[in-house]
């Protein structure tokens, strides 16, 4: 893939503000790339967005403390994604 086409979100602190990054710039054929928990989400919130895109799992770390941090945030982060699209409805 050439790298003029890929754009890293190296500022993103919501999965929800980088998804509308993506709208406000009004892309249509987007592959996301994430961490296997975390992409289902980003999926989700662009989809709610009506944001066509494509989600691709990147391989993560042996499990570990971090790991399991990480993946209790991103069940909290869930949650929030559905409130948050649940209430803009």
């Amino acid at each position: 893939m050439p790298t003029n086409l890929i754009d890293i979100d190296e500022t993103g602190f919501r999965t929800l503000e980088s998804i509308r990054l993506l709208q406000r710039r009004g892309l249509t054929n987007v592959l996301l790339i994430s961490d296997d928990y975390h992409i289902h989400r980003a999926v989700f919130l662009a989809d709610k967005l009506h944001i066509p895109v494509v989600g691709f799992a990147a391989k993560h770390p042996a499990f570990s403390a971090t790991v399991l941090r990480s993946r209790i945030r991103e069940y909290l982060a869930r949650l929030n994604a559905v409130l948050e699209t649940w209430s803009a409805e």
